[in-house]
Parts: structure tokens; C-alpha cells; sequence
């Protein structure tokens, strides 16, 4: 691997199906506007590693699908070409940046591409993802706020399940509030359907076992500095998509910080951090969610062998 990565920091995977708003969350923790987020369609095709820069310089490493070769550049000279010319993940098999940001101290995070999209790219797509899944230490599978689908079901028992790694489930709202009574109720629905396919994630924050939150809600109220104008149309949408919320419920539109607070996204950044408030930080989590998994499978073991004895 390129660049200045750490084995020693744990590895956690956005997975998903394709535009929930895992390169949305992506942009969110790293208060910048480097991940290519959605327009409809699937957007994100190449698996991308987010990691600390070591040596404190900003660079990205991209690699051609079908080759070995790596062309590297610094992130100000990727900005221009991205943000002027277009996306530059169309033939990418993967991207690494190297970025100088707290968040990334302790861990590394990876984008990955949309999981059961259709048609040839979408089957490279569910394989670069599931190589992702593969390498991390921890997955957040992020679902929009209605009831799994068959697909996200599936994604459930044999891509996470399989892999036996710990993960959490984090539900995006989609132009409601997370904490609203239709969010509630979704919440409460998926909650449901994860215990009857017998799933136990790993709770983002405090003992929810599906954390609600608006990931475009927080992108649009606390990010705009961070911007580039080709997501100016975006923003302009949401803004009026965000009024109309709260037009509809016969409320004024509230300044932006109280929006950001009404994302209810700010726990989920504490737990990529291990900030002050989040449960426990990532490697504990994960040493506590892999110790307990092992010590449960120990205890069917000896179950098994007792009642066969």
C-alpha cells in the first residue's frame, strides 16, 4: 500500500446500498467536500481509504482498475482537477488520501461503492465492497429510514453476517427529522427486523441498537464553508427541501446550528473520534463487540460438546 498508513489503527467500512449517503457521511466526518455524493444513480465506484498523513502531507493515490500502477498526487493538485473537471473515480479501482485530520488519528475509514447495484458495474461494484469488508475491523451499514428491503436483508446474513465482524446500524433520514414520530416508528421497525434475523449491532451511541440521524441536514447546516460550487445546485435544492419541512409542519426554518443539532449526527462523529460523550471509543468497541462474539461462540461449543458427551 501507497502512502503513510497505519496497521496499527483499526479499519471501519461504510457499506450500504447504493445512495443512502455513505460518501455524505464520509464528507460530514471529514468537514470537507472530497467524496463524490449522490445524484440518483450509483456514484461511488471505486473503494476509497481515508487515513492520516503521517508525514503531514495531503496526497492522493489512485489506482487504475486493471493495473498495478499508482499515480499519486497532492490533494490540492487532485482538488483542482476534481472539482473543475468532473469526477476522476470513473476507472478506478481504488483511492487512498492522505489527509491531516484528527478525526483520522485512530482510524482509517473506507467509501466504499453502493452493495447489489444492477447490471456489470454494479456487480464490480458489490465485489470491490465486499473486498473492502473484508480488510476492516468494523462496518457501519447505513439504511435509509423505511423497512430493509429484501436486497439490504440479504446484505445482512451473507455479506455481513458471514464475515462475523462487529457493526452498526446507523438509519439516514431522508427529508424528515430523525427524531420525529414517523423516524421513531421506522426506527423501532428496523430495530424489529434486525432481531428476527437474529443481527445484534453495535450501538453508535448510547444503547439505540439503530442510531437516526440526517446526514444531508448536518452536510448543509455545518459545512458550507467547505463547498465547491459544482454542489451549489445541491444545496440550493436541499435548502428549499429543508424549508418545506418545516413549512409543512407550520414551523419556521431554524438558524443553521440548531438544524446541525437536529441532525442528530454529532454522536456518530463522536464515535468515529472517541470523543467526550460517545459511548466508547472505536478499538473499544471493537475489542469488546469481537470479546464478547467469542466468548459466545465458545459457550455454544461447549453447549454442543456437553450435550453430545
Amino acid at each position: 500500500m501507497a502512502g503513510s498508513s497505519s496497521s496499527s489503527v483499526p479499519k471501519i467500512a461504510i457499506v450500504g446500498t447504493f445512495q443512502v449517503g455513505k460518501s455524505t457521511l464520509m464528507n460530514c466526518l471529514l468537514a470537507d467536500d472530497v467524496a463524490d455524493m449522490g445524484d440518483g444513480l450509483p456514484t461511488t465506484h471505486a473503494v476509497a481509504t481515508y487515513r492520516f498523513a503521517d508525514d503531514g502531507k495531503e496526497d492522493v493515490h489512485l489506482y487504475p482498475e486493471g493495473t498495478d500502477k499508482c499515480l499519486e498526487m497532492p490533494m490540492n493538485e487532485y482538488r483542482e482537477i476534481h472539482n473543475g473537471k468532473g469526477r476522476v473515480h470513473g476507472n478506478l479501482g481504488s483511492v487512498e488520501f492522505d489527509l491531516n485530520r484528527e478525526c483520522l488519528r485512530g482510524v482509517e475509514v473506507l467509501d466504499t461503492p453502493g452493495l447489489d447495484a444492477a447490471g456489470d458495474q454494479g456487480a464490480l461494484d458489490t465485489k470491490r465492497t465486499e473486498n473492502a469488508m473484508d480488510t476492516a475491523d468494523f462496518l457501519i451499514f447505513v439504511v435509509p429510514n423505511r423497512e430493509l428491503t429484501e436486497p439490504e436483508r440479504a446484505v445482512l446474513n451473507e455479506k455481513i453476517g458471514t464475515r462475523e465482524k462487529p457493526f452498526s446500524v446507523l438509519m439516514n433520514c431522508f427529508g424528515q427529522g430523525p427524531n420525529g414520530e414517523d423516524s421513531k416508528k421506522v426506527q423501532k421497525t428496523i430495530c424489529a427486523q434486525l432481531k428476527s434475523l437474529g443481527k445484534s449491532p453495535v450501538p453508535l451511541a448510547g444503547n439505540e441498537p439503530v442510531w437516526s440521524c440526517n446526514v444531508a441536514w448536518y452536510w448543509w447546516a455545518a459545512l458550507r464553508g467547505h463547498h465547491q460550487d459544482r454542489d451549489r445546485e445541491k444545496l440550493d435544492e436541499l435548502g428549499e427541501r429543508i424549508g418545506r419541512h418545516f413549512c409543512n409542519q407550520r414551523k419556521s426554518v431554524p438558524p443553521r446550528e440548531t438544524i446541525r443539532t437536529l441532525s442528530n449526527l454529532g454522536p456518530v462523529l463522536d464515535f468515529f473520534t472517541g470523543a467526550e460523550g460517545a459511548f466508547l471509543p472505536l478499538p473499544a468497541k471493537i475489542r469488546w463487540k469481537t470479546a464478547c462474539d467469542t466468548w459466545r461462540r465458545n459457550l455454544l461449543e461447549a453447549a454442543r460438546r456437553a450435550i453430545g458427551a
